[in-house]
């Protein structure tokens, strides 16, 4: 988060506010999506693991 954050930073002036925005959008909607895929996923394949170890 810290490295994300320090990185939105470390751009040009003329692109900053543009790339800064973009960087708020990522860091606000992106990031905790792409966290909430990789837990669902993980789900999946522990009930999928559970369920042919069962059978």
């Amino acid at each position: 988060m810290s490295r994300a954050k320090l990185s939105c930073t470390e751009f040009q002036p003329e692109f900053k506010s543009l790339a800064n925005s973009f960087c708020k959008i990522y860091m606000k909607w992106l990031f905790p999506t792409v966290l909430r895929l990789v837990s669902f996923l993980e789900h999946c394949f522990i009930i999928l693991y559970i369920m042919i170890s069962l059978y």
